[in-house]
């Protein structure tokens, strides 16, 4: 940035690469078009090597240059003055608010505990730095810690339960390749902008959409069929669905054996996954980091579950 704003100094046009963070987690590329110091408009980069990923952004991130320059932006800290909701606050220097910040969170940890200070964090809205960081930090202090989609709910659950990952398996590129596509606790056409039309091209392609929502949202309109299910109840439907599977055996036993944690044991005391080192006769691997745990899943005996190669032994 500082070699474009020299340059933009001087009144000529100048394009930094840059990335949209507006809290979608889409991270999409975007141009900033910067003129005596300011950015005057910002544009896609379209420089993604894979052509289907071009462009990548939405109108979130082409207007984000309102809100650097908006007249409510924050440009430094505030404490507050008045009541919670009143709106009224003061100017503050950054060792002030460094301060006052750590007093209070002193108090509540005396007064509550510490797990009763919960951090959250998300890698596209704030960077590997920041996050690990952050981690480090909730750590050593024994804070709470929650991942992003917890949060913003935009990501259903059932992808690190089942896949123990967040979102892989859930990469949008692959969506024209399903055959059945289920939307859950997701409102793809109006939260997910820049990956919206894989869900057009998939429908394109024959597949069928289904969309569980309690209302006729965007992406219900653009499905196959829409399933009007009571607020809160997407993990409820999901398990009965899941349910009639498992029972009537509807599941592909080798893909859930290779890909899902499926085979892995529950303790029926903690509801925990049952841990390699707690049954006699097994071990985690050798060669597995300190910072991993090594499960246990049953075919006909005991197996250890390696993480790091996702095999049984």
């Amino acid at each position: 940035m500082a070699q474009a704003d020299q340059a933009s100094d001087q009144g000529e046009l100048t394009y930094v690469r840059t990335t949209c963070a507006p809290n979608c987690t889409g991270g999409c590329g975007m141009k900033a078009c910067v003129h005596n110091g300011e950015i005057k408009s910002i544009i896609q980069a379209a420089d993604y090597e894979d052509a289907e990923h071009n462009p990548r952004g939405c109108l979130k991130g082409l207007s984000f240059s309102n809100l650097i320059y908006g007249p409510d932006r924050m440009k430094g800290p505030l404490i507050r003055t008045g009541a919670p909701g009143s709106d009224e606050f003061r100017e503050a220097g950054w060792d002030e608010a460094l301060d006052y910040t750590g007093s209070e969170l002193r108090r509540i940890i005396d007064t509550y505990g510490a797990d009763s200070v919960a951090v959250v964090v998300q890698v596209a809205g704030t960077g590997h730095v920041h996050k690990g960081s952050v981690v480090r930090l909730a750590t050593l202090n024994g804070f709470s810690l929650l991942g992003g989609y917890e949060m913003n709910g935009d990501l259903p659950m059932s992808a690190p339960i089942t896949f123990g990952v967040q979102s892989e398996e859930l990469e949008s590129f692959c969506w024209p390749d399903a055959k059945y596509i289920m939307v859950f606790g997701s409102n793809i056409m109006s939260t997910r902008i820049p990956d919206a039309h894989f869900l057009v091209e998939a429908r394109e392609n024959g597949a069928k959409v289904l969309c569980f929502d309690p209302n006729y949202s965007g992406t219900a309109a653009k499905s196959d069929e829409w399933y009007s299910i009571k607020p809160s109840s997407d993990a409820a439907v999901a398990l009965g669905l899941i349910k009639v599977i498992l029972d009537e055996e509807l599941y592909d036993g080798d893909f859930v054996r290779s890909y899902t944690d499926l085979p892995i044991l529950i303790r029926s005391d903690n509801g925990k996954r049952l841990l390699a080192n707690d049954v006699e006769g097994l071990s985690a691997p050798e060669d597995m980091p300190a910072y991993r745990e090594a499960y246990v899943a049953y075919n006909g005996s005991f197996i250890t579950v390696n993480p790091e190669a996702w095999t049984f032994r």
